[in-house]
């Protein structure tokens, strides 16, 4: 029962449905990556396909380890995502500021740039 009146008082729903969106349109700004296949989510839950040919969507092979690539770097910079297969899922905590927002969003654009050349050759 605390936790819902530590939300209520906190006003964190409230603050969700602010930057929800703001990382919901950030992240779609990753469209431009060939291996992005498509961003999608709600509020401050985002999945992201990594694929092969934007055509198609068809993936990469589970030894590219396409996701787990980008975990790697993004890690590296100081961001922890969570790699599913050719799937990048972002769940970060419910206080999550729009200032973190971007962090996540460009740890994520510099990422992709460093692996898509790695991941497209093979």
């Amino acid at each position: 029962m605390q936790t819902i009146e530590i939300t209520e008082q906190e006003n964190i729903l409230s603050h969700v449905k602010d930057v929800g969106p703001y990382l919901q349109s950030r992240a779609t700004e990753l469209l431009k990556h060939e291996i992005v296949g498509d961003v999608r989510g709600s509020h401050l839950m985002l999945g992201i396909d990594l694929v092969s040919d934007r055509e198609t969507k068809e993936g990469f092979t589970p030894e590219q380890g396409s996701a787990q690539l980008v975990f790697e770097t993004c890690r590296e910079m100081g961001v922890i995502i969570r790699p599913i297969g050719d799937r990048i899922v972002i769940s970060p905590p419910l206080v999550l500021t729009k200032s973190d927002c971007d962090t996540i969003i460009e740890a994520l654009d510099q990422a992709l740039k460093k692996v898509t050349p790695v991941l497209l050759s093979g």
